[in-house]
């Protein structure tokens, strides 16, 4: 996380506070709202902790209407938690859905405009989202990639709203890390791609996440998105969905960092400097390295030049190459020769990912991203190889990958993916090869919801403290593809189900009555943690309010364990704090798998519901005898590596390569200045955290702490065993169970 992860608005209109102006970009989706009235049904429905007492039958099938009610003491039914039907409920239901199906206004009914997104989207009872709502939160979420562009001034949005010229602290206009790649060579171009968070590091890791996640929201489900924009936010389409729009600035920058002549990837531009210091990135740019601005260390691994296995490893190299080859898939359709070139890239990367087994290192200093698991990696890379290119030892090779991994123990998350590339095995024709790892996975995400009255998470999927909203839309796409992909099984209503609960949890069907994306929604955050949307070149603090609107970014959400330090004081639950790196952090992993869950639900129409329908993508490839693909030998001149010849892995390498990754470390970990523009002096320590007894979560069951929660350290009060694993220090502070 970013110490200083700014702001987010509203999505339309403006709002004054604090005697601060907050500028928004206005859109509103011309999708209609619809509604539709139903023959009612007895029986109850358990619905996120409570029950419905009615059924509604809409097209043959059965929807809970959520409600207050108490399910034993009203209905008579058993509770069960997650959105399943209690026992007396009609044996077809959805599981607690908690809208009643929509369907399609008659031609000759005029459609009511849908609501500003700074409006309520709720009914009284929290969860009654339209498919028009669906989609159009999905449009504004989508729309967040575009504010975290890198290297341009006219291609992101928040950007082109600063001044011309600065005045006093508030920033001017300016393009971001132009000459990126300069320092490792005069000649190299490494702008673009995204910047993670409120900062403006580049991680290839997560950049490459965050697209194959968008893309497998497009894959998936490629009618739910519009083509509204075009490349610069002008409001006229321009043939290609806005999704793959905002996808290709991330895509162009993956083959740009990558030489398809050595194998060399960069795994990282910028570091601590950039994230120690309160700058907006126009006016970083121009200070000097020692700010973090030109010319930025380009770092391949841990070293500042490609050295074969101590540089880039399997896990960054796998999951690039899977971003490129699915996007080759869908993007053929637009454009087939930019295809073409993401399927040279990416299988050069899949190659040299076997090659160089193990995990990427960060530079000395830095634990922003520090994986644990690569297997996961190469099996996303293989099966989205083996459907751009048809050869059938990629499918084969994919399906071993993914048994490697087996149950992972965890939720899909940036260090661990294999939920997603399974969807991409089901729909290939290895269904049966993958079912059962995945749908246990799903059991446990749907486990995982909390049902609690007075709990901070009471409703929500709950995996840590640690932008929790990103782990529960993570596992709600990965629920929504499993029930698409399984959608004959019994099983898939109850995933479909869950899927919905958590999508309406984060747009608003909550305790806190709230919307967790800035400038969607009802009571929606406005003052995330991120430097750009401040618009100032200094420190923010707790109190402080930005100039501008991040609208479409998801916040980390609420958490159960009280956490404190020198800069900060966050409770237990959620507040709207601009200096609340953790309640209010941003990045691009946290809003992806938002964007995914949401497409499920979005209004799936076409045309009349904003824009014209994308293409349908082709086919996958089909499963036939192996085709042997000459790779390319000429690309960009980036590191000095020899493809991966050297494909020694140290002992831990081996460790992973032979058994598998059965834990995968995931939590991002609390990033802090050790030095300010102009604010005050940070501890380097990690906060203290003590635990929230009446919350259920951060504490575990019978007094331990939950997978990846703190267990130890100086000045720590909660508990010390471990529900799962053991407590593992890293400083004599800081100690996780893992």
């Amino acid at each position: 996380m970013l110490l200083h992860r700014n702001t987010h608005v509203l999505n339309g209109g403006f709002l004054v506070a604090t005697a601060a102006l907050l500028i928004t970009l206005p859109y509103h989706h011309p999708a209609t709202l619809v509604s539709a009235a139903a023959p009612t049904l007895s029986g109850c429905c358990a619905w996120g902790g409570e029950c419905a007492p009615l059924c509604s039958e809409v097209d043959g099938d059965t929807w809970c209407h959520h409600s207050s009610t108490n399910c034993e003491t009203d209905c008579g039914g058993s509770f069960i938690a997650g959105g399943v039907p209690t026992d007396n409920c009609d044996a077809d239901s959805n599981g607690g859905a908690p809208a009643v199906s929509p369907s399609p206004p008659s031609p000759s009914s005029p459609s009511p405009s849908p609501p500003s997104p700074s409006t309520s989207t709720t009914a009284a009872g929290g969860g009654d989202f339209t498919s028009a709502q669906y989609s159009d939160a999905l449009h504004t979420v989508t729309k967040f990639y575009g504010a975290q562009r890198s290297g341009t001034l006219t291609q992101n949005w928040l950007l082109m709203q600063y001044p011309e010229s600065g005045a006093g602290a508030t920033a001017g206009q300016g393009a971001c890390f132009t000459r990126d790649g300069k320092s490792y060579d005069p000649a190299a171009d490494f702008s673009g791609g995204w910047h993670d968070a409120g900062d403006n590091i580049k991680f290839t890791n997560t950049i490459a996440w965050a697209a194959y996640v968008l893309l497998k929201s497009y894959d998936a489900y490629p009618a739910a998105h519009k083509d509204i924009y075009d490349d610069h936010y002008n409001a006229v389409g321009d043939t290609v969905p806005d999704v793959l729009n905002e996808v290709k600035w991330a895509t162009d920058y993956l083959m740009r960092i990558h030489n398809i002549g050595t194998g060399a990837l960069v795994s990282q531009i910028g570091d601590a400097r950039d994230h120690d210091n309160g700058l907006t990135c126009p006016t970083m740019t121009q200070s000097g390295t020692s700010k973090g601005g030109d010319d930025r260390t380009v770092w391949f691994g841990r070293s500042k030049t490609d050295s074969g296995t101590a540089g880039t490893k399997a896990d960054v190299l796998g999951i690039t190459a899977a971003t490129l080859a699915l996007m080759a898939t869908v993007y053929a359709p637009f454009d087939a020769e930019y295809a073409t070139s993401c399927t040279e890239h990416a299988k050069v990367m899949y190659t040299t990912a076997k090659q160089r087994p193990g995990v990427t290192a960060e530079p000395a200093g830095q634990s922003y991203y520090a994986g644990t698991s690569y297997v996961d990696d190469l099996a996303c890379a293989a099966i989205e190889l083996h459907r751009a290119t048809g050869r059938a030892s990629y499918g084969s090779e994919a399906v071993a990958h993914s048994k490697a991994v087996g149950a992972h123990n965890w939720v899909v998350d940036w260090g661990q993916h294999v939920d997603l590339c399974r969807h991409s095995m089901a729909v290939a024709g290895f269904a049966s090869e993958v079912k059962s790892h995945w749908g246990a996975a799903v059991d446990s995400y749907k486990a995982k919801v909390v049902s609690k009255a007075g709990s901070k998470v009471n409703g929500l999927a709950f995996f840590g403290d640690w932008g929790s909203l990103r782990y529960a839309a993570n596992a709600a796409f990965s629920a929504a593809l499993y029930a698409s992909a399984f959608a004959d099984e019994p099983e898939s209503k109850p995933a479909m189900a869950f899927a919905r609960s958590q999508a309406d949890y984060i747009l608003g069907a909550n305790d806190y009555k709230r919307s967790f994306i800035v400038g969607w929604g009802t009571n929606p955050p406005t003052r995330p943690h991120h430097k750009n949307a401040y618009g100032k070149d200094e420190w923010f603090g707790t109190d402080s309010v930005p100039l501008y609107s991040l609208a479409g970014a998801l916040v980390g959400g609420p958490h159960t364990n009280s956490y404190s330090d020198a800069w900060l004081t966050s409770p237990p639950g959620y507040q709207d704090s601009m200096g609340d790196y953790i309640a209010n952090e941003v990045t691009i992993d946290y809003s992806a798998g938002l964007v995914g869950v949401l497409a499920a639900f979005g209004d799936l129409r076409g045309s009349d519901a904003g824009g014209p329908s994308p293409p349908t993508p082709p086919p996958p490839a089909a499963t036939g005898a192996p085709t042997e693909d000459p790779q390319s030998t000429d690309g960009p001149d980036v590191g000095d590596g020899a493809g991966g010849a050297d494909g020694a892995a140290d002992d831990a390498d081996d460790c992973a390569g032979t058994c598998g990754a059965a834990i995968f470390t995931s939590q991002r970990r609390g990033r802090r200045p050790t030095d300010t523009h102009s604010g005050p002096q940070l501890p380097t320590n990690p906060p203290i955290v003590t635990a929230d007894a009446g919350g259920g979560g951060g504490g575990g069951d019978g007094g331990c702490a939950d997978h990846y929660a703190q267990c130890d350290g100086i000045g720590y009060n909660g508990p010390t065993c471990c529900l799962v694993g053991t407590c593992v220090f890293s400083s004599d502070y800081y100690s996780q169970c893992k």
